[in-house]
């Protein structure tokens, strides 16, 4: 399957531990502040994998500009 049709890997990947996360606060097996650590972590390792990525490819993000 071509995950980078629906955003990659890692972005199925934190998509479907949201919706099991979701689905665990459903049914009561979960609290707000589990599911809420959980998103939030997800979030976390999702940027960051995306950012080593960005830096191993030796890509850069340069928003500073030279004015003179």
């Amino acid at each position: 399957m071509n995950f980078y049709s629906v955003g990659g890997r890692r972005f199925v990947f934190a998509v479907g531990l949201t919706f099991l996360a979701a689905a665990l606060l459903w049914l009561d097996k979960l609290t707000s502040g589990d599911f809420t650590s959980i998103v939030n972590f997800n979030v976390i390792a999702l940027v960051a994998g995306h950012t080593a990525d960005n830096f191993a490819k030796g890509k850069r993000n340069d928003t500073v500009h030279d004015q003179s």
